[in-house]
Parts: C-alpha cells; sequence; structure tokens
C-alpha cells in the first residue's frame, strides 16, 4: 500500500474536479486523512487514502494512477536539468525524462510515448526532423503533444516557446499543452 504523502490539496483538487477549498474543507474535517506540515500548514494526502476516498464516494479512480510523463530533449545538460526541476515543482503529477539527442528520445518514445515532448530547436538534427516525423505518422505517437523551444514557429508542434524564457512561462505553456 502506498503511504507517501505527496500529493497536494490542489492536485487533488484537479484530480477529482472540485474547488480546492472543497479538498481543504475535506482534510480540515478529517474526511480525506491526510498529514499536514505543522509548521507550514500544508496539506499532503497519499494516493491510498486518495484511493479509499475516491472508492467510498463512487467516483473514477482513473485520474489517481495516471502520472503524466514529459520528455525533454536538450543538449545543454544545464538547460534540460532546469527543466526538469521547474515542471518537477508545479503541482501535477509529472515524470519527467531527459535526453541529449533526437536519436536517443526516438528509441525511448517507440517504447513507451509521453504525454509532451519538450524539444530544444538548437538539438536541431537530422534525427529530429525523423523524431517530429515519425510522431506524427505513427498512430501509437499522434497524440504526442511538442512544445519547441527556442523557435519563432515550427510546423510539426503544437506550440513554441522563446529560447530565454521564465520558469512561469514554461510551466503555462506545457499546463496548456497536458491533458487535464
Amino acid at each position: 500500500m502506498d503511504t507517501e504523502y505527496k500529493l497536494t490539496s490542489g492536485q487533488v483538487a484537479r484530480m477529482l474536479g472540485i474547488p480546492a477549498r472543497t479538498v481543504r474543507s475535506y482534510l480540515a474535517t478529517g474526511r480525506l486523512p491526510a498529514k499536514q506540515n505543522p509548521v507550514t500548514g500544508r496539506w499532503r494526502i497519499s494516493r491510498a487514502d486518495l484511493g479509499e476516498f475516491m472508492d467510498h464516494h463512487g467516483m473514477d479512480r482513473s485520474r489517481l494512477s495516471r502520472t503524466l510523463r514529459i520528455m525533454v530533449v536538450d543538449q545543454d545538460p544545464h538547460s534540460a536539468e532546469r527543466i526538469r526541476r521547474t515542471l518537477l515543482r508545479s503541482e501535477r503529477d509529472l515524470s519527467v525524462e531527459i535526453h541529449h539527442n533526437c536519436a536517443e528520445a526516438l528509441i525511448s518514445i517507440g517504447s513507451r510515448p509521453p504525454d509532451l515532448l519538450l524539444l530544444d530547436d538548437a538539438t536541431a538534427q537530422p534525427s529530429c526532423e525523423k523524431l517530429l516525423g515519425a510522431i506524427r505518422n505513427h498512430v501509437r505517437t499522434r497524440s504526442v503533444r511538442v512544445l519547441l523551444v527556442g523557435a519563432e514557429e515550427a510546423e510539426q508542434a503544437d506550440a513554441t516557446l522563446p529560447r530565454h524564457f521564465e520558469s512561469a512561462q514554461l510551466v503555462e505553456r506545457v499546463e496548456s499543452l497536458l491533458p487535464a
């Protein structure tokens, strides 16, 4: 049983499709078991407790087990790590995988497609064009969203982000591309 308390009230609210204040009310009254940090007052909920709560109230558990996968392809290790850290601080349950070239990413996508591919335009290599073409032309990967960093516009991308972006811009753009 998963007893790791890592979900925030905001994450739970989005999973359940209810206002965060309602979740906080459930937490404060003990209807939804959780741990509260005595210093910050922030709540953390375990997946197991949330699952029991959802079962008790006849809610669909499919959103509970869904960790969204993001693949970052950037030849600069420092830039890739900055992106990874920024995304992991978001309130979504994300898994961020880093690759430093498109050939490596293509192999990984073939075995398990991500929900979002974040590709640095500076990593432009012939294999990147193949990667984008393969994603768009294969039935299994056609739904992968693509965010291209450093490009003004891109035919095969769902969205772009300027080369020099703020963390908030990155999170906002990624949020707009990920499923609810």
